[in-house]
């Protein structure tokens, strides 16, 4: 048991460790930026605003992981520090908690097993670097392990209201889970306690959504599955940003296959998991969401445990002297081709992880050279708002609502000839026959990122 417990222990810190070296090689998603900018503004007593001076708006799709970082924030540590610290615990916690996730479905050195793959995901925890998604996965493998021990508990009913405030996409699992526990006569009379304490949990946020923004519904979330700027959700951006040796991909379809069948058959209670996984994609993909890398990762959670389950199964017939053996063999292969493709990954991360850096220096600079009243247009506001503390428009909406019936065009010249701003921050898009010069530019993967300011003289005759 002691042995267990230390290597429980060294499965833990080794996902904490390899996510705080991930964590340091670069500033985090531009998106990220935009929960931290609402963060920073709550801690300063400004409200619920993305840009200094702007009015109050609902862009964050996080209002869990921005209250979070609320506190932090107050105390001096900046969101995107404190946030990155928290995805580092998160990943740490979530290794610890799939282990005694998988306890219920292998023995104890195969549970280690699964906890070191989600260890070792390198590429995961870069894609998340900053986001809230760690959080939600935390809430996700707890929501499991609760079920697993006691389905339809009040402890499951406080981790759901939580997974929805984290993330607007916990709706698929809890209608899952809602719909299992009504099928099954053994939970459905605590149905009605559990949905009070998720009414009473989320009503002090929906009653402030309502008054300040008259909405519940993000919208950085409208304009993400609006504005298809960078692509839609597919197979090909998956594979390439998670698993790149393409040959293996049918074979571990099989055993992932084998070990869901295997899980299905053995545990109800597990079940809307199970469900879960391809019901995620598939709402993702029939609603056109953007291919953003990190929308990939929450299904992939229980990748591990179901895949290794697929491998006790296709094993299931080799000899007894044999079998652990070649199971053990097994494991150690998968989990080396996983170490490997996700250097890979993280490899290629690396080097495009510097794109990040042209935000900042740019939003840097601007803080320096415009005023506190000038408007800034941008399509990529996060990193802008959060360093520059300039007013900011967001031409793709995500915190500027009120552009969208330009912006699901793809009508950003429209934007910036409506609002007229004095400055311009954008890539692939030349602002300069409504008066516009370029006063400064950065390369930004392999095209530029500009900054175009207003003509003085064409400024005063249509002022700000």
């Amino acid at each position: 048991m002691k042995r267990f417990l230390f290597l429980l222990l060294l499965v833990g810190c080794t996902a904490g460790i390899l996510s705080a070296w991930i964590s340091s090689l670069w500033e985090g998603q531009e998106d990220a930026y935009i929960t931290y900018s609402y963060a920073k503004h709550l801690a300063q007593g400004k409200g619920f605003i993305a840009s200094a001076g702007s009015n109050p708006s609902l862009g964050t799709t996080s209002p869990l992981f921005t209250m979070l970082l609320v506190p932090f924030a107050y105390l001096g540590v900046p969101p995107h520090i404190a946030s990155m610290w928290i995805g580092v615990f998160c990943h740490a916690l979530i290794a610890i908690l799939l282990v005694s996730l998988a306890r219920k479905f292998m023995n104890i050195w195969l549970a280690l097993a699964t906890g070191a793959f989600w260890a070792f995901s390198l590429s995961i925890f870069f894609r998340l670097g900053g986001m809230e998604t760690p959080v939600e996965i935390l809430l996700m493998v707890s929501l499991a392990l609760f079920e697993t021990r006691s389905q339809a508990s009040s402890v499951s009913a406080v981790i759901l209201a939580l997974l929805l405030l984290c993330r607007p996409d916990s709706l698929l699992i809890f209608g899952l889970i809602l719909a299992f526990w009504i099928f099954n006569s053994k939970t459905r009379p605590n149905i009605i306690r559990n949905f009070l304490i998720i009414a009473v949990i989320l009503l002090p946020w929906i009653v402030f959504a309502l008054q300040t923004f008259g909405t519940m519904i993000p919208s950085s979330l409208v304009s993400k599955f609006s504005v298809h700027i960078s692509g839609i959700m597919n197979l090909n951006s998956f594979l390439i940003e998670y698993f790149p040796f393409l040959i293996l991909v049918p074979p571990i379809l099989v055993i992932c296959i084998l070990g869901f069948i295997s899980i299905w058959g053995e545990r109800y209670e597990f079940r809307p998991f199970l469900v879960w996984i391809p019901f995620y994609y598939f709402s993702f993909l029939v609603g056109h969401a953007p291919d953003f890398a990190w929308y990939y990762v929450p299904p992939l959670i229980f990748i591990p445990l179901i895949f290794i389950r697929g491998l006790l199964m296709l094993t299931q017939r080799i000899p007894t002297t044999f079998k652990t053996a070649s199971r053990w063999i097994c494991v150690l292969i998968a989990m080396a081709i996983w170490v490997y493709a996700n250097w890979i990954c993280t490899e290629g991360l690396r080097a495009s992880a510097v794109s990040e850096d042209v935000h900042k220096k740019l939003a840097l600079f601007l803080r320096e050279y415009a005023n506190e009243q000038d408007l800034i247009a941008t399509t990529e506001s996060g990193m802008l708002s959060y360093y520059s503390e300039r007013r900011v428009l967001d031409m793709l909406g995500l915190t500027t609502p009120e552009v969208l019936r330009w912006s699901v065009k793809q009508d950003f010249i429209g934007i910036i000839r409506h609002y007229n701003p004095r400055f311009v921050m954008i890539a692939g898009l030349d602002p300069s026959p409504l008066g516009y010069r370029d006063i400064k530019r950065l390369p930004y993967m392999g095209m530029y990122y500009h900054i175009y300011e207003k003509n003085q003289a064409v400024s005063k005759d249509n002022p700000n």
